[in-house]
């Protein structure tokens, strides 16, 4: 779907430009600036407001959603030992802490779930509503 969304942008920029040399020097160009504001390189919360008003009709946006809502939602994530932030207790007073009855706070997974992927990464949509939204944008 967002192949074909993708397609007919290139279409309708080769449609709106007077000959063919300048269709293929502008279309890689929409479709480089789409990309680079539709969430895959940048947050969407990060943009000026001029880009977050393209993103209303911009294919990557809604693909990106969709494919990462449906991968992150309900996930549970596992950090390695080295991912773990937070610093360990020092070797030294692990014991003098331990009796003064002084805890040290654990170390912790930066991220548990996927659902605080989606929230940082400022992605809300549903995935309906990101079909619904490429649907749209393929008929129009």
């Amino acid at each position: 779907l967002v192949t074909l969304v993708a397609e007919s942008y290139v279409v309708l920029v080769g449609a709106a430009m007077p000959d063919e040399r300048s269709a293929a020097v502008v279309s890689p160009v929409v479709l480089a600036l789409l990309m680079v504001c539709g969430g895959l390189f940048v947050n969407a919360a990060s943009l000026p407001p001029l880009f977050t008003l393209l993103n209303k009709v911009n294919v990557f946006t809604h693909g990106f959603s969709a494919l990462m809502r449906n991968e992150m939602a309900g996930l549970t994530l596992h950090c390695a030992p080295s991912e773990l932030v937070g610093l360990p207790p020092p070797a030294n007073l692990v014991q003098k802490l331990a009796s003064l009855g002084v805890a040290w706070p654990e170390q912790r997974c930066p991220v548990e779930r996927g659902e605080q992927v989606l929230e940082q990464m400022a992605l809300s949509a549903s995935i309906s509503s990101s079909v619904a939204a490429l649907l749209l944008l393929l008929l129009a």
